[in-house]
């Protein structure tokens, strides 16, 4: 029963009876107040008690549970009034103190999801570390990496217009070649119609 004062069950199960509860401290002769509890149940050689504050991380570790633990059905009103503020501020600083764990757990979960994204666009950009055993496998954007491939489509881009412009160089001298034998070949022929002409004059008439 470890050490619960007489009492009986209460007849109004939403008023719960109330008890504040003491363990030994080692090595003094003062015992600890624990805290306020609720009489969940009553019977011969067990009670269910529980707690009827927020109980903190690892609270319950620090308990000395055993039959030296004493209870009492009231503390002084000012010790009462004190151990209740204090606990007030003990249960917002816990709550404030898991609403921050909340948000430093949903923000390190976003790091590491917006890490695999940067590690998965790194990869993307910058090629995958075994591309021996992927080149048969995966797009060659996906292999080398879109950086490296847009390097390597530009540098075929950069080829292709070079064989252009040489191509076209080379189109521009064959036509001026064109042009010069067009030239030539009016030449030669306007010689050739000068001399017909000269041949006829000399020529008498029948």
């Amino acid at each position: 029963q470890l050490g619960l004062p007489q009492l009986k069950q209460p007849a109004d199960a939403a008023n719960p009876i109330l008890i504040h509860a003491f363990q030994p401290v080692p090595g003094s002769n003062e015992p600890a107040y624990v805290g306020e509890f609720k009489v969940e149940q009553l019977g011969e050689g067990q009670s269910v008690l529980m707690p009827n504050w927020m109980l903190r991380p690892d609270e319950v570790d620090q308990w000395i549970v055993g039959e030296n633990w004493h209870f009492r059905e009231a503390i002084p009103a000012g010790s009462k009034a004190l151990i209740g503020a204090l606990e007030e501020q003990l249960s917002e600083g816990l709550e404030r103190l898991l609403a921050r764990q909340a948000e430093l757990a949903q923000t390190e979960a976003i790091i590491a999801r917006t890490q695999e994204v940067l590690a998965s666009r790194v990869g993307d950009i910058e090629g995958i570390s075994n591309p021996e055993e992927k080149q048969d496998k995966l797009p060659p954007e996906y292999v080398a990496g879109l950086q490296q491939t847009i390097l390597d489509e530009e540098a075929a881009v950069n080829a292709v217009t070079a064989d252009v412009q040489q191509l076209r160089d080379e189109l521009f001298d064959i036509q001026e070649r064109i042009d010069e034998l067009k030239q030539e070949i009016d030449a030669e022929l306007h010689k050739l119609q000068g001399g017909d002409q000269a041949q006829a004059s000399l020529t008498p008439g029948l």
